[in-house]
């Protein structure tokens, strides 16, 4: 007795993937309970045209069970790319077929199905345990493929690569492709720019000005009007900065008149205690211009918490080594300032035979 066949064919119709389904020495009654799998599996049959669902599915495993044979449809392996296969919009189809002289053989390579026998299936039965062994058998199978002679042409798709396409082919860019990431940003009053919580410089002439910024795994480049106007190894030190000294002015005084002397000065009006913490902050810069923006910034406070409330926060960030406006600014708005006054610093530990002390290590 024959065993009840389902006759599989795989066809590409509008873009779209869809199958051919006939049935052999299938009863009504059984054909109706796989036309009914094949729903419940999200399958949308038009007569024999089945759209197979987005996503996978068990439709041939519950056919076996059932007790049917599945027969696959041979495809040509040598045919040339369908049209439909490349999803062209119905306007770019209408243009392709209406062009003088057009053959689809001429448009682009082979149906993917050749991929698909030639290479996955071979490596159906096969275990590997790291992605390199895989990628080296892969390697292996494509070149086999590429090898092998076709029926139609005689010739094999490497040979028809060297004898038609290679000549065509234009040489590779000099440097490979590096991937990079674009932002705007405005330069400070210190002529440097923030990227990615990092600080770099720029001619001190761009004050003010808005820059784009081409950012790389490695650089860090400037554009100003189309034209770079700085480059700098990139940097993962957070607030950090990234100064060359050929940006800097030779007098700072030629913009917004702030000069270290100012800023001690208003400081001091402020009183004792903020006039050394912006000495200090100034002076830890490896440039004091580095330090303006945080300088001022700490100075403006006064204009929201009031001069007195600055002047503890800073004789408190002092005493704890806190040397940066937000450490002032979270002091203020934490109400540490208004906590009873700290202790002076800690003392540093009597001597002792076990404490090797900091000379141990120069």
């Amino acid at each position: 007795m024959t065993k009840p066949t389902i006759h599989w064919k795989t066809v590409w119709y509008h873009g779209t993937r869809t199958h051919i389904v006939t049935f052999s020495a299938v009863s009504d009654a059984e054909q109706g309970e796989i036309e009914a799998a094949a729903d419940g599996e999200g399958y949308e049959r038009d007569g024999e045209f089945w759209t197979p669902p987005a996503g996978p599915n068990d439709f041939f495993e519950i056919a076996r069970l059932k007790g049917f044979d599945l027969e696959f449809g041979r495809e040509d392996e040598d045919g040339p790319l369908n049209l439909h296969r490349l999803y062209p919009t119905d306007e770019t189809r209408n243009r392709l077929e209406a062009t003088p002289d057009f053959t689809l053989w001429k448009l682009a390579g082979y149906c993917p199905v050749q991929a698909e026998r030639w290479v996955l299936a071979r490596l159906r039965n096969e275990q590997f345990f790291s992605l390199v062994d895989l990628n080296i058998r892969i390697s292996a199978l494509i070149e086999d493929l590429n090898t092998r002679t076709m029926r139609r042409y005689g010739k094999s798709r490497r040979a028809l690569f060297d004898e038609v396409e290679r000549s065509e082919l234009k040489p590779l860019p000099s440097t490979p492709f590096e991937y990079a990431e674009w932002k705007t940003a405005k330069v400070h009053p210190d002529y440097h720019i923030e990227v990615e919580k990092t600080f770099y410089s720029v001619p001190h002439g761009l004050i003010g000005k808005r820059v784009d910024v081409r950012l790389t795994y490695r650089t860090v480049e400037i554009f100003f009007d189309h034209r770079r106007v700085a480059s700098h190894i990139r940097s993962s030190q957070r607030s950090g900065h990234v100064t060359v000294n050929q940006h800097m002015p030779k007098a700072h005084q030629r913009y917004a008149n702030t000069t270290p002397h100012t800023l001690r000065r208003e400081a001091a009006k402020v009183g004792a205690n903020t006039a050394t913490f912006i000495e200090r902050l100034l002076s830890d810069r490896p440039h004091p211009e580095q330090g303006y923006r945080s300088a001022q910034g700490v100075l403006s406070l006064a204009r929201r918490y009031q001069s007195d409330r600055l002047e503890r926060a800073c004789e408190r960030a002092l005493i704890i080594n806190a040397l940066s406006y937000s450490s002032v600014a979270n002091i203020l708005r934490s109400g540490l300032d208004q906590a009873p006054a700290m202790s002076e610093a800690v003392k540093p530990a009597p001597p002792h035979g076990n404490i090797r002390g900091k000379t141990y290590y120069q």
